[in-house]
């Protein structure tokens, strides 16, 4: 079950609560159910806590019924999340960080990259940048430690690890990541509408492609006619 633990307010229509203990069924569960809250406009998560944007002020005592029952109600009956496949080019005009890491070594490199692309990775939560997914799933033998000094520019689209997780770079910025390829889909489109909608808890499996792919799903892409393989 879900443990409410700490209940407090950013302002009068901004809520944040925390949880003690977040099995991974019951908290998509509550997710799902408050995403379909009329009162409500968006839910925000991170690892063990959600923040809900209300349309309006709320009393008190009616936030804390709209949780608890959300809480008590879809814990196992909950939406399937989907599972997207997404692209990744390793291609060398990509900055690549692993390659650094194995001093040059091509062979510990592409062992590090094959192993990542059998793990299939859960959107956690975004933040950072606007758009930036945080996924976990990344087996413990590839995690990899932020870097001490930043880089000062990471392009869009990079695939990059940081501890435990993977993260996708929605523009150019500086970052403390490990860069390890680039996806030509962008999880954020600031000049118009996304064309596809990855949620948090919904999967995602990389599928590696050649740069004359990368290019063309990336012109696929702009002109709305790139096939999603959704499961």
């Amino acid at each position: 079950m879900l443990n409410l633990t700490e209940f407090y307010y950013l302002n009068s229509t901004t809520i944040t609560f925390n949880f003690s203990d977040c099995k991974r069924n019951n908290f998509i569960g509550l997710f799902q159910t408050l995403k379909k809250n009329s009162k409500i406009i968006e839910v925000v998560v991170t690892k063990n806590s959600m923040t809900l944007f209300l349309k309006e002020a709320i009393e008190h005592g009616e936030i804390l019924d709209i949780i608890n029952e959300s809480i008590n109600s879809n814990k196992k009956n909950y939406n399937k999340s989907k599972t997207i496949h997404l692209p990744i080019c390793f291609d060398d005009s990509f900055k690549d960080d692993i390659l650094k890491i194995y001093d040059g070594d091509l062979k510990l490199t592409r062992k590090f990259k094959e192993t990542f692309l059998k793990n299939k990775f859960t959107l956690e939560y975004y933040g950072f940048l606007p758009g930036f997914g945080y996924f976990s799933g990344l087996e413990s033998k590839l995690h990899l430690p932020r870097k001490k000094i930043p880089s000062s520019k990471i392009g869009k689209g990079t695939v990059a690890i940081g501890g435990e997780y993977v993260g996708i770079y929605p523009q150019d910025s500086p970052g403390g990541w490990n860069c390890i390829g680039n996806c030509p889909i962008p999880l954020v489109d600031f000049d118009s509408n996304l064309k596809i909608n990855i949620n948090v808890f919904d999967q995602v499996i990389f599928e590696e492609i050649e740069l004359e792919n990368y290019k063309k799903i990336k012109l696929d892409y702009e002109l709305d006619v790139y096939d999603f393989k959704i499961l």
